[in-house]
């Protein structure tokens, strides 16, 4: 979430950058299917958050720089945050160097993301792939409701953050996990959490 919000105050969007193969990396996206080639930053940005691509996310990282990522989290207060190593950095990983957040700060960003940025943005949100988690109960039943989320993925960890929205009224919520045991109850526990909102919101 912080990578996407320095990108769209420090980036332009219209920006193309450079794929190179040494670049790719695995896990979640469409890139890494292509190998090689130019996007533009609203391209990629889209491809991180639609599709959570890694490889794009990488692109965006080294465009900004972690370092203004980590200036702009400190200058404005958010200190358990932090962004230590790119995606699926193994070798980072083997090093202990984690990336680090909590629940407060990301729905802050979040939040943040959501009043600011415009509607194309948001709408990256509202298209976002990943729909197996707080949305997952009822996202392909056609109810009334929109739901804004991103979701993350790792070893013993599941996330998602969301925004549930029926005409006027909203609801933020976020889950982070670490250290599971049983996935599949905690893609449960997530799916019945999203659906009790939803029922709420829509009663």
């Amino acid at each position: 979430m912080p990578i996407l919000k320095v990108a769209l105050e420090k980036l332009d969007l219209n920006q193309q950058l450079v794929l190179k193969t040494d670049q790719v990396v695995g896990g979640a996206g469409v890139l890494q299917n292509f190998k090689e080639g130019r996007y533009t930053v609203r391209h990629l940005l889209s491809l991180m958050i639609v599709v959570s691509d890694n490889t794009a996310a990488n692109l965006i990282i080294d465009a900004v720089g972690m370092t203004t990522i980590n200036d702009w989290l400190s200058t404005h207060g958010f200190s358990a945050t932090r962004l230590n190593r790119k995606l699926m950095d193994r070798i980072a990983l083997s090093q202990g160097r984690e990336n680090t957040t909590s629940a407060n700060e990301m729905m802050t960003i979040f939040e943040l993301i959501l009043e600011t940025a415009p509607a194309s943005v948001l709408d990256w949100f509202l298209n976002q792939q990943m729909r197996f988690k707080l949305p997952g109960a009822f996202d392909e039943l056609g109810w009334p409701i929109d739901v804004y989320n991103k979701t993350g993925e790792g070893n013993g960890v599941d996330h998602d953050i969301a925004r549930f929205a029926v005409a006027d009224q909203l609801v933020d919520i976020i889950v982070l996990t670490q250290n599971q045991v049983d996935r599949s109850k905690t893609l449960l526990d997530l799916q019945q959490l999203g659906l009790t909102v939803a029922n709420a919101l829509l009663s």
